[in-house]
């Protein structure tokens, strides 16, 4: 049961990670696309 519930929190954890990963790589990309615009004006 304990083994069950440690590898829950693992993987919750895990995604938490991927999720915050995802929101970066997200946020690189819209400031790449924002960039050629800034430096158009």
């Amino acid at each position: 049961m304990t083994i069950e519930t440690k590898q829950i929190i693992w993987e919750d954890e895990h995604v938490g990670i991927f999720l915050e990963l995802l929101d970066i790589e997200l946020a690189k990309i819209r400031y790449r696309q924002k960039l050629p615009k800034e430096v158009g004006r």
